[in-house]
């Protein structure tokens, strides 16, 4: 890491972890940001440092851990509502014969509710301290 690199990381942290002592999830938030915008200056990808950098600006703005966790907890529902719509069409092609889209939606299901379980996951992430 260059000297300049080191310092304004230091900066930043100067800077926001004071703001966000009661913010822990946006400072995670704004430090994977911050990592992602060294690995694109190291890359020289001036296009997704400039958008890395937006980002940075916007979640150093406008980030709250209660906006995080409400915002994961609406794409959990979402996602709950597309694996019950999924049982639903799952025993309507069952009790229409209709074994191969059976099949075909068990394997959609499947990788549905896997992906409910990241988002879970990332919510009890958003919820520690």
């Amino acid at each position: 890491m260059s000297t300049q690199r080191a310092a304004t990381l230091i900066l930043l942290m100067g800077v926001v972890a004071p703001a966000w002592a009661a913010e822990p999830a946006c400072e995670r938030k704004a430090l994977a940001i911050q990592k992602q915008i060294e690995i694109a200056e190291a890359a020289g990808n001036r296009s997704r440092l400039s958008g890395l950098q937006k980002a940075l600006s916007s979640v150093k703005a406008h980030c709250t851990d209660a906006g995080l966790i409400a915002d994961k907890q609406k794409d959990i529902a979402e996602q709950q509502e597309e694996i019950d719509e999924l049982r639903a069409e799952i025993q309507e092609k069952t009790s229409e014969g209709r074994d191969d889209k059976v099949t075909k939606l068990e394997r959609k299901l499947a990788r549905e509710q896997a992906e409910l379980q990241i988002l879970e996951q990332e919510l009890a992430e958003l919820r520690q301290p």
